[in-house]
C-alpha cells in the first residue's frame, strides 16, 4: 500500500482527503508565512505525499485567486524517484478536484479552475524527479559550461563509450603511468570485484554525487585506512589478534588462535606480515588513486562534450559548479539566477529524505531568503543511500532550520507520527526496532552525535487503523543450532531448524485462514531470504509442509530481456491506460530514461510522445517501437473479423 493508497483511508472516493493532525499544522505555519523552511517529519504511512500534493494545490488555488499570473510557473515540486514522482500530478489535481467540491475546503476554487491549474500544471518543467527539474535548468547552462548543444542525459551506452575514451586518455599520459601501475598491480582485472576502471568511474560518482573535491576524497580514504588500522600497520601477532578482537569480536579471536595452534608449521610471521602489507599497499592505492583521478575527470568532461552525452549526477554537478565557481562569474549567471528567484515563491520536496548533495547543492541557487520551501520526508525510510541520499540535510533542515545554504529566519518543524497504513501491533513492532536504532549515537543519531547536538527523543508512531481480534506479527521461533545461516542453523540434524519452523509457521497460517485476503482470493506468501545459499532445503521442507514452492532464486528465463517482454505484452493489454504505463515504464528491466516526465505532460500516451519526436537515442527507438505496437495493436482489433 503507498503513502496515497493509505492516507486515502475514510476519504471520499477520488481519495482527497482533508489535513490533519501535524499534517494540517504544518500547512497553516507554511500559509501563515511569507517566506521560511517548514518540515514535515512523518512516519511510515503517515501521508507524506498526500501533504505535499494538497499544500501544492491549496497554494495554486490561493495565487489564482489572488490574480497571480500563471501561477504554476511560481511552483516548484518534486520528489527524487520516478514512482514518487509520476504521482504527483494526478495527486495534486485530485487535491484540486476536491478543494472544488470541499465546502468545508482551505480554499475556494471553481471546479473550471481546479480543471485549468491542473491542466496547466501538467505542462511545467518544474513538476516532476529532481533529476527532470535540473534538466530544464540545464538547458540554458550547458552552453556556459563547454558543450555546444544540450547534451543527451542517462545514455548509459553512450555513457560507457565515454568512459572507455577518458581511460584511454588517462593511459596515454606519461604523468601518471607510475601511479596507473600501482592501481593495477593492487586491483588486477578479474580478481577482485573492482579493477582500475571501477574504481576511477566509482571515484568519480563518490565526488560528484558528494560534491567532493579529490583532496576530500584523499582525506576520507586515508581515514578509512587509519580507522582500520589505528595502531598503525602490525609488527607482531600479538597485535594481530589485538585488532581482531578489536573490530570482530573475542570469539572469532579464539577462532583465528585456534587455527593458528592447528597449523602445523605454528609459523605466525606469514600472517602479521601479510596483514602489515595489506596497510601499505592501501596506502599506496589511495595515492595512487588521487594522483589519477585529476587527469581522468578533465578526460571524463572532455569525452562528454565531445559525445554530447551525461549522467544525471553530471548534471547536478555542472549546474551547481556554474553557480559556484569564480570562473563562470557573468551578467548571463546574475540575470539567469534572478529570473529562477523573482520566478519561483514556492519549493515543495517530497521524499526529501532521499535527495542527494549534488542535487541540493543544484537546486540550491534557484532558491533565497524570500522563498517558501516544504520538504516532507522521513529519514526512517532512506532507502536510496546506494545513490548516495543524503539523510542529513534532510535530518538538518528540520532540527536546525538549514537547507539549501540558508539559515532560515522562519523554521517550523512538525512530526506526522499518526500512521494510516499499519495496525497497533505492526507499529508496535516498528518502534520497537526503530527505538533504539534512531537513539542510538552510533547508528540513527551519529550526525547529531558528530555535530554536538542533543539527540532527539524517538517519537512512537500512531495507528489509525483498529487492532484486529489476533496477532499481527508472528515469530517462527526455534532452539538455535550453530551460527545464523549456517546448515546446522537451518536443518539440524536433530531438532527443529529455521527451514522446518519457518515453512510450519507459514502452512499453520495458511490453513487457519490468517493470510486470508480482503478479496476473497487464495492467498500466497512471499519469502524474503538475506542469502540464497540453503535454498533446496528450504524448498524440502516446505513441501513436506504440503507447500508448493516457486524458487526464484533460480528462475529458469530470470534475464532483463525477458523481462522486458513480458512488461510489454502486460502493456499491450491496455496500452491507452495511464496505470498501465505507468507499470511499464516504472518496469526494471525496461529503462527508458526522462520517459515518465514526457508521458505526465503528454496524458500518458506512448503514442503521442513518440509523435512529439522528444527521446533521443536508443530511448527514442524504444519509445518508437513501442508506439507501433500500440498501433499496430488498435489495426489488428479493428480488423478483426467475428470470433468464429
Amino acid at each position: 500500500m503507498t503513502d496515497k493508497e493509505s492516507a486515502g483511508v475514510e476519504a471520499n472516493t477520488d481519495g482527497y482527503r482533508r489535513l490533519e493532525g501535524a499534517q494540517a499544522e504544518i500547512r497553516d505555519a507554511f500559509f501563515a508565512a511569507e517566506s521560511g523552511l517548514f518540515v514535515l517529519d512523518c512516519g511510515p504511512g503517515a501521508g507524506k505525499s498526500v501533504t505535499a500534493d494538497s499544500i501544492a494545490a491549496e497554494d495554486l488555488a490561493r495565487k489564482s485567486r489572488g490574480g497571480v499570473d500563471s501561477p504554476t510557473e511560481t511552483l516548484c515540486l518534486t520528489s527524487f524517484s520516478r514512482d514518487d514522482a509520476a504521482s504527483i500530478l494526478p495527486g495534486v489535481e485530485r487535491a484540486l478536484r476536491g478543494f472544488a467540491d470541499d465546502p468545508q475546503a482551505p480554499v475556494e476554487v471553481t471546479a473550471e479552475t481546479a480543471a485549468e491549474l491542473g491542466a496547466t500544471l501538467r505542462g511545467s518543467d518544474r513538476v516532476g524527479t529532481i533529476d527532470s527539474v535540473l534538466g530544464a535548468v540545464f538547458e540554458a547552462v550547458a552552453g556556459e559550461v563547454g558543450f555546444d548543444e544540450v547534451p543527451e542525459v542517462g545514455d548509459s551506452a553512450g555513457l560507457a563509450r565515454v568512459h572507455g575514451d577518458a581511460l584511454e586518455a588517462v593511459r596515454a599520459d606519461p604523468t601518471v603511468s607510475t601511479a596507473l601501475e600501482t592501481l593495477d598491480d593492487g586491483y588486477p582485472g578479474g580478481r577482485y570485484d573492482a579493477d582500475t576502471a571501477d574504481l576511477l568511474a566509482a571515484a568519480r560518482s563518490a565526488c560528484r554525487e558528494r560534491r567532493l573535491s579529490v583532496a576530500d576524497l584523499r582525506e576520507r580514504l586515508d581515514a578509512v585506512v587509519s580507522g582500520t588500522y589505528p595502531d598503525g600497520p602490525p609488527a607482531s601477532m600479538a597485535e594481530v589478534l589485538r585488532d581482531t578482537e578489536r573490530f570482530f569480536g573475542a570469539e572469532e579471536r579464539a577462532a583465528v588462535e585456534r587455527a593458528l595452534e592447528a597449523d602445523a608449521t605454528g609459523d605466525a610471521d606469514p600472517v602479521v606480515d601479510a596483514d602489515a602489507n595489506c596497510h601499505d599497499r592501501w596506502s599506496e592505492s589511495v595515492d595512487a588513486l588521487c594522483t589519477v583521478l585529476p587527469v581522468y575527470l578533465d578526460a571524463y568532461d572532455d569525452a562528454c562534450r565531445a559525445a554530447g552525452v551525461l549522467a544525471h549526477v553530471d548534471v547536478a554537478h555542472w549546474i551547481a559548479t556554474f553557480f559556484e565557481r569564480e570562473a563562470y562569474r557573468s551578467s548571463f549567471r546574475d540575470r539567469l539566477r534572478a529570473r529562477w528567484r523573482g520566478r519561483l515563491s514556492t519549493v515543495i520536496v517530497d521524499e526529501a529524505q532521499d535527495v542527494s548533495r549534488a542535487q541540493h547543492d543544484a537546486l540550491a541557487p534557484l532558491v533565497n531568503a524570500d522563498t517558501r520551501v516544504l520538504l516532507v520526508g522521513d529519514r526512517e525510510q532512506c532507502i536510496y543511500a546506494w545513490r548516495n541520499a543524503q539523510p542529513s540535510l534532510f535530518d538538518t533542515a528540520a532540527t536546525a532550520g538549514r537547507y539549501f545554504g540558508i539559515d532560515w529566519e522562519t523554521h517550523e518543524r512538525r512530526s506526522a507520527t499518526r500512521t494510516y497504513r499499519s495496525r497497533p501491533a505492526i507499529t508496535a513492532a516498528l518502534d520497537t526496532v526503530f527505538e533504539p536504532v534512531f537513539t542510538d549515537p552510533t547508528r540513527g543519531a551519529a550526525d547529531a552525535a558528530a555535530a554536538g547536538r542533543e539527540i532527539d527523543e524517538y517519537e512512537p508512531l500512531s495507528a489509525v487503523r483498529a487492532p484486529t481480534p489476533g496477532p499481527s506479527v508472528h515469530v517462527a521461533a526455534f532452539p538455535e543450532h550453530g551460527r545464523p545461516g549456517s546448515p546446522t542453523w537451518v536443518d539440524p540434524a536433530e531438532g527443529v531448524g529455521e527451514a522446518e519452523a519457518l515453512a510450519d509457521c507459514i502452512a499453520t497460517g495458511l490453513e487457519s485462514g490468517r493470510f486470508e485476503r480482503e478479496d476473497g482470493e487464495k492467498p500466497g506468501v512471499t519469502v524474503l531470504f538475506h542469502r540464497r545459499t540453503h535454498m533446496d532445503t528450504y524448498v524440502d521442507a516446505f513441501a513436506d509442509a504440503g507447500l508448493s514452492v516457486r524458487d526464484t532464486s533460480r528462475a529458469l528465463f530470470d534475464h532483463p530481456l525477458v523481462g522486458a517482454v513480458c512488461a510489454v505484452v502486460d502493456w499491450l493489454r491496455a496500452p491507452t491506460t495511464q496505470e498501465a504505463t505507468l507499470e511499464l515504464v516504472n518496469d526494471d528491466d525496461l529503462p527508458v530514461t526522462g520517459l515518465v516526465d514526457k508521458l505526465m505532460r503528454a496524458d500518458w500516451s506512448i503514442t503521442a510522445v513518440a509523435d512529439a519526436g522528444s527521446m533521443r537515442g536508443a530511448d527514442a527507438a524504444v519509445v518508437d517501437g513501442l508506439a507501433d505496437l500500440a498501433r499496430r495493436r488498435a489495426d489488428h482489433l479493428a480488423s478483426a473479423g467475428p470470433p468464429w
